[in-house]
């Protein structure tokens, strides 16, 4: 009896490919421990087309190897969420750039940012609640944050940024110039009240 492949392949398309495609491409590398999950997967789909074990072996086969598939659609999001919220978080934490290096108001970003922090706590919620019944509905809602950090980062102007910087470090250099310039002053004060005071002693 043939083996029905059509929910493993409609979660490596539907799923993994997005989640895995939009990692990737974020990081710029693959991560050991998903290509390690992956390697674990296609192992297993290998068994189902083994002569030598069993049906019922090779329908347990496929079901790890779904089963397998959900969790690196899954770690795959995890872990795209975990490296946008640490870019989104830079943002978040610098004034200068959450009102001058988007190309979205202030406000916009802080209401983004707590939907891509509210979205992925339903995630985890749906995960807990659907452990061992439908992995799927914490996989829609973890897609769904994803997305909209992808909205966040987007909006990042490298313009923006570079002149902000460029501003920055013409600002640092004027302080430093300034604080000299207020240092010499003093000093030079200092000198002219210790000397007027020395001779009025003298006197």
């Amino acid at each position: 009896m043939s083996l029905d492949y059509s929910h493993f392949f409609r979660i490596y398309k539907e799923y993994f490919l997005p989640a895995y495609s939009d990692l990737v491409a974020y990081l710029a590398d693959k991560p050991q421990q998903i290509l390690i999950e992956i390697e674990n997967t296609f192992s297993h789909i290998a068994q189902t087309y083994n002569n030598d074990i069993s049906q019922a072996q090779r329908e347990d086969n496929l079901k790890k190897a779904t089963a397998h598939m959900q969790r690196i659609s899954l770690d795959c999001y995890k872990l795209l969420w975990a490296k946008m919220k640490g870019e989104i978080d830079v943002i978040f934490q610098s004034k200068d750039l959450r009102s001058f290096g988007l190309n979205m108001s202030e406000a916009e970003f802080i209401a983004k940012k707590e939907k891509f922090r509210g979205k992925v706590q339903e995630a985890r919620k749906l995960e807990l609640e659907n452990v061992g019944v439908d992995p799927l509905k914490s996989l829609d809602a973890f897609g769904e944050a994803v997305s909209i950090g992808w909205e966040i980062l987007k909006s990042i102007d490298e313009n923006k940024i570079h002149k902000l910087k460029k501003k920055s470090a013409i600002d640092k250099i004027k302080h430093f110039f300034i604080d000299i310039l207020m240092g010499n002053i003093v000093s030079n004060i200092i000198w002219l009240l210790l000397g007027l005071f020395i001779a009025k002693m003298l006197q």
